[in-house]
């Protein structure tokens, strides 16, 4: 069974979102690996809140790790363009996590529970065009370290992708 850990970023105008796909069998090993990674003052790992050199490292380290990654994005358009572009970025890696088999997806949470409804809705109209089970939650990053590997991905992805950064590389890449 594989769990699919996501989160989004913004860069030069496209909006992405990331999908890291971990076998739960491996699950607890990854993250207590992961803990390891925040500096003193840090209570997790994100991305841009490091300086290049340090970004770099969490990549290679990321790269290193037993995961897959779909990273997929959608150009913001108009006023509610943010949203819009998130929902439909949502709705594709849905369609490729359960494509992949995904029995979990662990949505970072955006601490607004009319936003994280919002994805929900989006996640439910998703998988209801599929047969396959997919469950999916939302959770703080504070709280769960394997939703830092997305945000390095997507990061990533929006600054260069994996020839410039040595990110892991995405299984598939989709624009909308």
């Amino acid at each position: 069974m594989v769990t699919a850990y996501i989160d989004e970023s913004q860069s030069s105008g496209w909006y992405l979102i990331a999908a890291v796909l971990v076998d739960r069998r491996v699950e607890g090993d990854v993250r207590r690996g992961l803990r390891q990674l925040p500096q003193r003052h840090q209570q997790r790992v994100h991305m841009k809140a490091n300086r290049p050199i340090r970004q770099r490292e969490l990549l290679e380290t990321f790269a290193a790790l037993p995961i897959r990654c779909v990273v997929v994005r959608s150009k913001p358009d108009g006023a509610k363009g943010d949203e819009r572009a998130r929902a439909a970025c949502l709705a594709r890696v849905t369609d490729e996590v359960i494509t992949l088999e995904c029995s979990m997806l662990v949505v970072e949470s955006r601490g607004n529970r009319t936003a994280d409804t919002r994805d929900g809705q989006t996640i439910e109209t998703a998988r209801a065009k599929h047969t396959h089970r997919l469950e999916y939650r939302h959770d703080l990053a504070s709280l769960e370290p394997l939703l830092w590997l997305p945000d390095g991905v997507a990061w990533a992805a929006g600054h260069g992708g994996p020839d410039s950064t040595r990110s892991p590389t995405p299984s598939s890449r989709s624009d909308r």
